[in-house]
């Protein structure tokens, strides 16, 4: 199965994992600001052109819509890399939602991260996800 960018990337969209071996994720937190949201990064891992693409993946646990902003970061070693955005949006209660990244041809080890913004602005990173 090939995998390439989400054709709606940047935006939120359903999280649909393409199952190991090709994703690579980092622990789920909570973010500060809410322990009803957590949240997630992964690298998705394109194995036909060793081609990597970050996402943000968020659940929101409260009983209450919230409002969502991501940015993805992608990294290859500690070099500057790419940050996609997905825009301010309303999350239903009980979803679970990702912010996908471009994907991007590298060949060695790359990191990604993410900065999940709640309601108002409130920011709070993701811990890194690193596929090597």
């Amino acid at each position: 199965m090939s995998i390439s960018s989400a054709s709606a990337y940047p935006n939120w969209q359903p999280w649909v994992s393409p199952g190991a071996p090709n994703l690579r994720c980092g622990p789920t937190t909570t973010h500060t600001s809410s322990a009803n949201i957590a949240m997630q990064t992964c690298i998705i891992r394109n194995p036909a052109n060793d081609s990597y693409q970050a996402v943000a993946i968020v659940v929101n646990n409260h009983t209450d819509p919230v409002f969502l902003k991501a940015d993805v970061i992608l990294l290859e070693h500690s070099d500057l890399g790419t940050v996609n955005t997905c825009d301010k949006k309303t999350i239903s209660a009980g979803s679970r939602v990702a912010c996908y990244g471009a994907t991007m041809p590298y060949n060695r080890t790359v990191t990604a991260y993410s900065w999940v913004y709640l309601n108002a602005g409130l920011e709070d990173n993701t811990a890194t996800a690193t596929y090597s």
